[in-house]
């Protein structure tokens, strides 16, 4: 028990503790993440979730790449270097995070000003397809959302403080308290409607600052105004704009499908969000896990020019990442409809919905293979210090993704699920043309035929197991028809189905690699990616 506590209150991190905090706690935000789309789908009807969901791209679009751009890639690594270099400064830190926040509060506050008059122009661009009620919403929503911004900006910026003093309990547990205070809301907006959820919102972007200001003010950090520009602020600047753009990016591909989506059938937009939030799921538990974990080792490679070395890791980041999505995709793809139903189906949508989300869900699960490993093929150019080809390649990415989307639904009258096909466009291309890349610099040896020959144990598992899965799926709704006991219409039906399914299904793929003796699980129980 003392164990458990001081990995997640403890003060003093190493790699190994920060890794399993970070990871735990990711797993139980996703998991609170979609019990809070569930709460949202089983309360609120499709077309007041479509509102809810648009009215965000606008606040979201400004906050990635003004915000979250100059923290991820700039802030921290900054703030790091120079407690690395003057530990015996105990001001100088003080200095550089209060003269991040100034300004960036200063810019995002005129932002907001001028984004708070301009949102029914631009909304008109974002959901042209809403008629005028649903879009007088969205407009309310998005100004209110924008108060959300300010406040999730300075708690990234606590959050970034934290991390370059190694402590990342408030930090890893912020989002459990976001995601709490939302579903609270959803209950609410039950009773109040739709604008109650945007303030709750708000109140959970609060809720998310506070937790980490408390925290910082212990390390003794006081918040000033301080609008100097010192060369740490003018570095942070320089580093922020590759990674803001490549951000600006994915938001503006996101508003375009937003856009294309408010004009397809009512819940369109709810459909892509939540089917979206649920296939990220095992890229952010899996890809994004083993990417953080090797990164360090990674840059130490980088830095010492040993090559053979750095080969090995990231032929063996490749193949752990296949080895656990390519069975989770394969699984997702047999238990699908029970999936969809237990997560968007539970708030009583109709079979036309559920449908469309069912295949939307599909196109998305194609794409979370390529996706997991551009989040193991861009760590690779980070550490290179080259942030200009992914952007260049995320950029291309974004243009066939858009113009799948367009072709899709404007010329073939797709639904929802062309933009999910068109996201798997967007990773599919990004991914070829990073492996591209990495293939015609001599220093890296990425051997294509040994990827291709683990990959195809990986499906051959992953194949049994969703085999596995199927046919306890049809032994589970024979015992029901049978015996009349509960069935698949019912909520607890369809949970033990999916439960019992999943389970077999995963066991038979672990004995499987067991019985081969697969590499791979002895990586994931050595935890081989990080640093001693």
């Amino acid at each position: 028990m003392k164990r458990i506590w001081r990995i997640f209150f403890g003060h003093s991190y190493t790699v190994k503790r920060a890794s399993a905090l970070l990871a735990v706690t990711a797993l139980l935000s996703n998991a609170l993440g979609l019990f809070r789309n569930i709460i949202f789908y089983r309360l609120l009807p499709p077309e007041q979730l479509d509102i809810y969901y648009a009215s965000f791209r606008i606040p979201d679009l400004i906050f990635n790449v003004l915000i979250l751009g100059a923290i991820s890639s700039a802030f921290i690594p900054v703030l790091t270097e120079h407690l690395g270099k003057h530990p015996e400064d105990d001001t100088k830190w003080r200095d550089i995070t209060n003269q991040v926040i100034t300004w960036l509060t200063s810019i995002f506050g005129v932002l907001a000003i001028v984004l708070f008059i301009a949102m029914p122009w631009l909304m008109q661009l974002v959901v042209a397809g809403f008629d005028p009620a649903r879009m007088e919403s969205a407009v309310l929503l998005s100004r209110i959302l924008l108060v959300q911004s300010i406040f999730l900006a300075w708690s990234f910026c606590f959050g970034g403080l934290l991390n370059s003093f190694n402590r990342f309990s408030t930090y890893a547990f912020a989002p459990l308290v976001y995601n709490t205070i939302l579903i609270a809301g959803g209950f609410v907006a039950a009773r109040y409607g739709i604008t109650s959820l945007a303030y709750a919102v708000v109140v959970g972007a609060m809720g998310h600052c506070a937790i980490q200001l408390f925290e910082a003010r212990k390390l003794g950090y006081k918040p000033v105004v301080d609008f100097s520009r010192s060369k740490e602020l003018r570095e942070i600047v320089r580093l922020m704009i590759p990674r803001s753009l490549s951000l600006g990016t994915s938001q503006f591909t996101a508003i375009v499908y937003i856009a294309l989506a408010s004009g397809l059938t009512a819940g369109s937009i709810a459909i892509f969000s939540g089917m979206n939030d649920l296939q990220t799921t095992p890229t952010v538990i899996i890809a994004n896990s083993i990417a953080i974990a090797f990164f360090p080792t990674l840059t130490k490679h980088l830095a010492a020019a040993e090559w053979d070395s750095l080969n090995t890791l990231v032929l063996k980041a490749i193949r752990t990442v296949l080895f656990l999505i390519i069975p989770t995709v394969l699984l997702g793809i047999i238990l699908r409809a029970q999936v969809v139903r237990l997560y968007f189906g539970i708030g009583g949508a109709g079979w036309d919905l559920t449908g469309i989300a069912i295949e939307t869900f599909v196109f998305f699960l194609i794409g979370i293979i390529p996706a997991s490993l551009v989040a193991i093929l861009s760590r690779i150019f980070y550490g290179l210090k080259d942030t200009r080809t992914p952007l260049i390649y995320g950029s291309i990415a974004a243009v066939a993704g858009i113009a799948t989307a367009v072709i899709g639904t404007q010329y073939f009258d797709g639904t929802v699920a062309v933009l999910a096909l068109a996201t798997t466009v967007v990773s599919t291309v990004q991914c070829l043309l990073l492996l591209a890349k990495l293939y015609q610099d001599e220093r890296f040896e990425l051997s294509a035929a040994l990827v291709l020959k683990h990959s195809f144990r990986y499906a051959t598992g992953g194949l049994i197991a969703a085999g596995t899965a199927w046919s306890v799926l049809n032994v589970v709704h024979w015992f029901y028809t049978t015996t009349g006991i509960l069935g698949t219409q019912y909520i607890m039906g369809l949970f033990i189905q999916l439960v019992l399914a999943s389970t077999a299904g995963g066991l038979v793929y672990y004995t499987y690699n067991k019985v081969l003796g697969s590499e791979e699980l002895s990586w994931l129980k050595r935890n081989a990616f990080k640093n001693p």
